[in-house]
Parts: C-alpha cells; sequence; structure tokens
C-alpha cells in the first residue's frame, strides 16, 4: 500500500536523524548511499539530503563547523554537488515543493 504524504514526510525526517546521528561512526558513507537511493526514489533521496543540515543543526551543541558530524558530511560534498548538477530540472522548469 502505498504511504501517505504525511507518513512520507515523517520517514524522510526519520532518515535524515538517523543520517546524521550515524555519519560520524557506524554509517560513514551516509551521503553516496543516499545518492545511490537517488536512481529508484529521487524525490524521497534528496528530501533526505536536504533535511539533514536541520537535523544536524539540532543536535550539535558545539561550533558546527569543527563538530565531528559535519566534518563526516563534508566527505560526501563533491559526490553531493555532482550529483546536484546532474539533476535534469522537472517538466516546465519548476521544481514542485517538498512540503518537509
Amino acid at each position: 500500500p502505498a504511504l501517505t504524504q504525511q507518513s512520507r514526510q515523517r520517514l524522510v525526517l526519520a532518515l535524515a536523524a538517523i543520517a546524521v546521528h550515524l555519519c560520524a561512526t557506524t554509517w560513514s558513507n551516509v551521503v553516496p548511499d543516499l545518492l545511490s537511493m537517488s536512481g529508484a526514489q529521487p524525490q524521497c533521496a534528496w528530501c533526505i539530503i536536504l533535511a539533514i543540515p536541520e537535523q544536524l543543526a539540532s543536535v550539535v551543541h558545539t561550533y558546527v563547523k569543527t563538530n565531528q558530524r559535519t566534518v563526516a558530511l563534508l566527505t560526501g560534498a563533491p559526490a553531493l554537488l555532482a550529483a546536484a548538477l546532474a539533476q535534469r530540472p522537472a517538466e516546465g522548469g519548476l521544481e514542485a515543493a517538498t512540503g518537509t
């Protein structure tokens, strides 16, 4: 059965929170993994990636730029930028709002 929009949004935020919590320990390849997911579920994967900064800000209580989670996520920045640049705009040239 299909998930409701609200359930999808909750799942996106939950996965973003999990990504932030585990990126410096057991899930060091979080960005490449999410990018690989974008082939099959692009809207979900990109929404997770876009939600990561908000989730990171909510758990980091030190200077964000030197936090180990931030540093771990930044290692995926080149791949993230390359994938973002490779995306084609939606028809009509406008992207739909995600609601997250």
